[in-house]
């Protein structure tokens, strides 16, 4: 009872402050969080090339820039901002703040659990400006080296006509040195609840990631295709983070 009066709070005190979104952001949320009283800085850049048939034909330049701060021993809260550039020009497309719960943030179980809730509000790359909150579960499961993590995110839209839509996606790595996993991910949009999309309808990726895990700073590098021609014709991204000590 007291996370969740925490996270209405969080929500409600934010609620006007508009800074960005959840396609911006192309992550598996695991179980790993800045610590308690800590800062971090995450940057996510991605390359893609849009699907045939699309207003956009240029290649896309997205990038996202995260400062979170560790608020207790379970919980981050985080303000991201989102940008974009195509066709020659380069927008500012809005942000996001987002509150992550993770009762237990080790490596040494078998299995954690978690909650990311997020308030959007993002505009730009030919789309109408869209409020939603993002909410995502978080199950990690560890066998020796083998690491499997699922987010069945659903986004509920605040404003104009779009319904809530199911968002699931999921990780399977494996460590293949003592810093480094090589692992698979997918992302998935089934589109509204009531009525989803058919599979060959739905904007599906898979991306193959290369991650590293070190004391002083993480991160992944992906390349990836949209699954059918709706989907994006190939993407790569890169998200690095550091801790920030002030």
């Amino acid at each position: 009872m007291k996370f969740n009066c925490s996270l209405v709070a969080f929500l409600l005190t934010f609620c006007a402050f508009k800074l960005f979104a959840a396609p911006f952001e192309v992550k598996i949320h695991d179980e790993l969080i800045t610590g308690n009283q800590e800062y971090s800085f995450e940057a996510e850049i991605k390359l893609y090339k849009p699907p045939l048939g699309g207003a956009i034909t240029s290649p896309i330049v997205q990038s996202r820039l995260e400062l979170a701060k560790g608020i207790t021993r379970n919980s981050e809260f985080s303000v991201n901002l989102f940008t974009s550039a195509f066709d020659n020009q380069t927008q500012i497309n809005g942000g996001k703040v987002a509150h992550i719960y993770i009762p237990e943030h080790d490596e040494n179980g078998w299995i954690h659990y978690g909650m990311k809730n997020e308030i959007n509000s993002v505009s730009g790359l030919n789309e109408a400006h869209a409020v939603f909150l993002e909410l995502t579960p978080i199950v990690a499961f560890h066998i020796d080296s083998w690491r499997i993590t699922l987010n069945p995110s659903a986004d509920v839209y605040l404003n104009g006509t779009r319904e809530t839509i199911f968002a699931p996606a999921g990780k399977v790595s494996k460590k293949v040195a003592s810093d480094y996993s090589l692992g698979v991910e997918y992302y998935s949009e089934t589109g509204p609840i009531k009525h989803p999309k058919s599979f060959s309808e739905r904007p599906d990726a898979a991306y193959l990631v290369l991650d590293q895990q070190a004391k002083t700073f993480t991160y992944s590098l992906g390349v990836g295709k949209g699954i059918h021609a709706v989907g994006d014709r190939w993407i790569i991204k890169w998200i690095g983070s550091i801790p920030l000590n002030f």
